[in-house]
């Protein structure tokens, strides 16, 4: 998501099942799951209330835009278990919890975030540091041995560059 994504407390207004929904459970499998559609309020940055679609989190929001959870499996059993299971525990109408939601698409309403600002600030900078260490540790490591002396400055050799004897 492009836009910054704002913590507030929603409330379940109401829960419904729209029709069923095909999904790919794997290569060559093919099923479908119940589509729960869960619409909630919220105060926006204005206070104002405002109504949105909840969705379990951004990468549902993404690729299963129309309905609030989205579970794939083969068996149409654990697929009816997986949404009841949100249902019970997110689609209660009248229930209150923790969300956020998209200031630029107000109708969209996340239970959770995927990503933070720490998690984003890790996965840049020890991966950054590791690099800066290695490439240090390689400088010293050269310098010490002198990996790169010019033809000008290596030993004499009886051997030319290919191996061959001179």
């Amino acid at each position: 998501m492009v836009s910054t994504i704002e913590h507030t407390s929603c409330t379940v207004v109401s829960a419904d099942y729209e029709d069923n929904v095909d999904c790919s459970c794997g290569r060559n499998c093919y099923t479908q799951m119940p589509c729960l559609v869960v619409m909630v309020t919220y105060q926006d940055r204005q206070n104002a209330t405002a109504t949105g679609m909840l969705h379990n989190d951004e990468g549902e929001l993404d690729q299963w835009s129309m309905c609030s959870y989205h579970s794939c499996s083969r068996s149409w059993e654990l697929n009816v278990d997986s949404v009841s299971w949100f249902e019970n525990n997110y689609g209660q109408v009248g229930q209150t919890y923790s969300c956020f939601y998209n200031p630029g698409k107000e109708n969209e309403v996340l239970l959770r975030k995927d990503y933070d600002n720490m998690v984003i600030f890790h996965v840049m900078f020890w991966p950054s540091l590791l690099l800066a260490v290695l490439i240090g540790i390689t400088c010293v490591i050269c310098a010490k041995y002198k990996c790169w002396l010019d033809e000008d400055d290596s030993p004499p050799s009886n051997y030319s560059r290919f191996g061959v004897p001179a």
